[in-house]
């Protein structure tokens, strides 16, 4: 399966009813997801720390640390949609004093959607990951008040 995430249609929900509860193992990455899949299956379902939250925990200790409030962006060309534009407008609403910073994972379709974005979020800044070390990538996630 791939994900568990919150139940908005009836098909989800009879697909997580019939499967979970007969799943010989549950391994989920936040807790979110572990509380939907323990209503259903609570004695074989794991929360699985996800192995990039290690990594990031260990940015906190690298000398580069941002000086202002800014949360992360990210989408890429499969994801743009109104639907997803509009989740990113509403995330953005939510931290108003705060930059907001276009991460691209994949420099080549990622950046791609950062000017579709910009037309709705005007003040969006592009992170160019490229000209930045390891370290201050992670340290940037690390810091950050959000993210989505």
């Amino acid at each position: 399966m791939g994900g568990i995430g919150k139940i908005y249609k009836k098909r989800t929900e009879r697909l997580y009813k019939h499967l979970l509860p007969n799943a010989e193992k549950i391994v989920v990455r936040d807790k979110d997801s572990l509380d939907i899949a323990r209503k259903l299956n609570p004695e074989n379902t794991v929360l699985y720390e996800d192995f990039a939250q290690g990594i990031i925990e260990k940015a906190k200790h690298t000398p580069v640390s941002p000086s202002s409030k800014y949360i992360l962006i990210n989408i890429n060309k499969k994801s743009v949609n109104e639907k997803n534009i509009q989740k990113i407008i509403n995330f953005c609403a939510q931290y108003p004093i705060n930059n907001k910073i276009f991460f691209p994972c994949d420099m080549s379709d990622d950046k791609y959607c950062f000017s579709i974005i910009k037309t709705h979020i005007p003040d969006l800044k592009l992170y160019d990951r490229t000209k930045k070390s390891l370290s201050e990538s992670l340290s940037l996630f690390y810091y950050a008040d959000g993210g989505v």
